[in-house]
């Protein structure tokens, strides 16, 4: 009798870790199913759109997509731009149910923007960035407030009068009939140039001059003017480093050629 009650003793005491090793090989797999359905932080995109932005003539559009998907969860949009040493808020707004999101920018300065999408932390996910993505800020600014580099014999910042109408940051030389030139650095910044070329009112009838715009040292402009000729003109900078005015006028009879009020598209 007592052999008996050891052997039944023993058989359910083996039988136990047999039980236990089958609970564990259940709970696992599901324990690590669970792990793999939740990430550990969220995955966002980021595509900006244009590349390229004029003040004043759009916005800026920053769209894309959030793992795992959090419909209805806040998004922050931060912007930082050329010059800024922390990133702003710039907008806000929530997920979609499809886990898409959109934001819209309407730049101020003319400056290269750079924006990233943040998704706060929340069900136990933590927090995701997106990569940075940049948009390039264009704005009409008066050549003559831009930093110079070589130059003589010229005022840039003058106010001439053209047909009696008084148009300031024009450039124009001191000293009639001596070398009149001004040069600026661009850096790949501009894309186009505006300005209009005529003679100043002061100068004598018969008298005539001459304007030439060289970019990077290629003319891109020359032009012959005589008193009463008004031209207007425009110039590609893309990609340029320099731009240089030479302006060429006669102490007699009296020439006073001038770029009036030219004006770049630039970013910084």
């Amino acid at each position: 009798m007592n052999r008996l009650i050891t052997l039944v003793t023993t058989a359910a005491v083996v039988a136990a870790p047999v039980a236990l090793g089958s609970t564990a090989a259940h709970a696992g797999p599901d324990a690590a199913a669970d792990g793999a359905r939740r990430p550990a932080a969220y995955s966002v995109t980021a595509k900006a759109s244009p590349q390229d932005v004029t003040l004043g003539e759009g916005v800026v559009t920053v769209r894309g997509k959030v793992r795992p998907r959090a419909a209805g969860k806040k998004l922050v949009l931060e912007r930082r731009v050329t010059g800024a040493s922390t990133w702003s808020v710039a907008g806000r707004t929530k997920i979609k149910p499809d886990g898409t999101y959109l934001f819209t920018d309407e730049p101020t300065v003319a400056r290269t923007h750079r924006y990233r999408v943040v998704k706060r932390r929340s069900g136990g996910v933590q927090k995701g960035m997106s990569p940075v993505v940049e948009v390039r800020v264009y704005g009409w600014e008066r050549l003559a407030q831009r930093p110079r580099g070589v130059f003589e014999n010229i005022a840039v910042s003058s106010t001439a009068v053209i047909g009696g109408v008084a148009y300031p940051y024009s450039f124009q030389p001191f000293t009639r009939g001596a070398p009149s030139y001004v040069e600026f650095p661009l850096r790949g910044l501009c894309t186009d140039l505006r300005a209009t070329y005529a003679m100043h009112d002061s100068s004598a009838v018969g008298s005539s001059s001459r304007i030439t715009l060289a970019v990077d040292g290629v003319t891109a402009v020359d032009q012959v003017l005589i008193p009463g000729q008004v031209v207007a003109s425009t110039a590609d900078l893309t990609g340029a480093a320099t731009l240089r005015y030479d302006l060429f006028s006669s102490a007699e009879p009296a020439s006073y050629p001038v770029v009036v009020a030219p004006e770049v598209l630039c970013t910084r």
